[in-house]
């Protein structure tokens, strides 16, 4: 990967240092770069963003077909075998344990900090959070919650029904 200008300079914002002065606006020298500061943002608009992040889609969309290519040469019951077990360790993971994203990666599927990219490319941390969002939904209110709200939705069918011809 291309270096960046933050890598290489011990100045804010990348801007090395020359070492000159320069003249300020009440006429005495600095040692401030004659150009301002720029937003810690602005690196985002800079060629050398712009290049890694070209990179960064290149290599991701190799990397997505070489496992596209991988998965359509597996024999089906090897695929229906990974299917099983990535399902299989997911449900563990999310349902039962209840674990973070990095919980299930390291702890459930046993891998270590370098899956952690594999899986935001693969998806995996939207269906995480859409299964977290679920469970927690499922969980979210007590018996007696469940009960009042059912005698709510009873009240008022009972209502309605009294309600019937009635002009």
């Amino acid at each position: 990967m291309t270096e960046n200008s933050f890598s290489r300079s011990p100045t804010p914002f990348g801007k090395p240092s020359d070492g000159t002065k320069e003249q300020s606006s009440t006429g005495q020298l600095s040692e401030t770069p004659s150009e301002s500061p720029k937003s810690p943002t602005s690196f985002l608009d800079s060629q050398e963003w712009l290049e890694m992040s070209r990179q960064w889609n290149e290599a991701t969309e190799q990397w997505k077909t070489e496992m596209e290519e991988w998965w359509e040469n597996l024999p089906t019951e090897d695929q229906q075998r990974a299917f099983y077990n990535v399902c299989r360790l997911i449900y563990e993971g999310d349902v039962m344990k209840r674990r973070s994203y990095r919980g299930v990666l390291y702890d459930v599927f046993g891998w270590g900090p370098e899956a952690y990219v594999l899986g935001m490319e693969a998806r995996y941390m939207d269906l995480h959070n859409l299964l977290y969002d679920a469970v927690e939904g499922d969980t979210k209110y007590t018996q007696y919650d469940l009960d009042k709200i059912n005698q709510e939705l009873e009240d008022a069918a009972e209502y309605d029904r009294s309600q019937e011809g009635v002009v």
